[in-house]
C-alpha cells in the first residue's frame, strides 16, 4: 500500500510533466514553427493591395438613435424589408440590376443585424466605384437615410460620426458625379 507521501509525489510528478508539456507546446506554437498538415491557402485574392480593393471608393453614413435606446429589431427588420432590402449574411442590402447599391449593417461589433442584435447605431455603406450610376446611388442612400430617420427617430452622421451637414452632402454628391464624368469621358 502506498503512503500519503508517495501519492503526493506521484501527483506532483504528473502535474510537473503536464506543465512541462504545456509550456513546450505553447513555446512551439508561439514561435509559429508548429508543423501542421494543412493545405496552404492562396491569399492572393484577399490581399488588401489587390486591384479589387484599390478600386474601392466607400461612402459611409451612420444612423444613431436620438434617445440612445436600442433600435427595435422587429420594427427595423420590417422597415428594411418593406423598403426593398434583402437580408444577406446578417446585414441588409438593396440591389439594382444585381449590383449592390448600398447596405445596412450594425455599426457596433460584430457588425451583424439579426433578431437578437442590440444596437443604437447603424452603418450605411456604398462603393461608388462598383456602381453603374454613382450619383443615383448616393441620392438613394441619402433618401433612404432621411426616410429612416423620420420613421425610426435617428440622426444621420458622416463617416467621422459628425452630424451630416449640407456641405458634407454636397461633397458626397461631387464625389459621385466624378464617376459619372469619368464614364462619359471613357465612352
Amino acid at each position: 500500500m502506498l503512503s500519503n507521501t508517495e501519492i503526493y509525489l506521484i501527483g506532483l510528478g504528473f502535474f510537473l510533466a503536464t506543465l512541462g508539456a504545456f509550456l513546450y507546446f505553447r513555446k512551439v506554437s508561439n514561435s509559429n514553427k508548429m508543423l501542421l498538415k494543412a493545405k496552404q491557402a492562396n491569399l492572393k485574392d484577399f490581399s488588401y493591395k489587390s486591384e479589387a480593393f484599390a478600386k474601392q471608393d466607400l461612402v459611409i453614413l451612420y444612423l444613431f438613435s436620438i434617445d440612445g435606446n436600442f433600435f427595435d429589431m422587429s420594427q427595423l427588420n420590417d422597415f428594411l424589408i418593406n423598403y426593398g432590402f434583402q437580408k444577406n449574411d446578417d446585414f441588409f442590402s438593396i440591389y439594382d440590376n444585381d449590383i449592390e447599391k448600398f447596405r445596412v449593417a450594425n455599426a457596433l461589433k460584430p457588425g451583424t443585424l439579426n433578431e437578437d442584435s442590440q444596437t443604437q447605431a447603424l452603418l450605411l455603406a456604398t462603393d461608388l466605384a462598383a456602381q453603374e450610376n454613382a450619383t443615383d446611388s448616393v441620392e438613394d442612400l441619402l433618401r433612404f437615410a432621411t426616410k429612416f430617420c423620420e420613421k425610426i427617430y435617428a440622426n444621420i452622421c458622416d463617416s467621422d460620426r459628425q452630424p451630416l451637414s449640407t456641405e458634407s452632402i454636397k461633397d458626397l454628391k461631387m464625389r459621385a458625379s466624378r464617376y459619372l464624368l469619368n464614364d462619359e469621358e471613357s465612352s
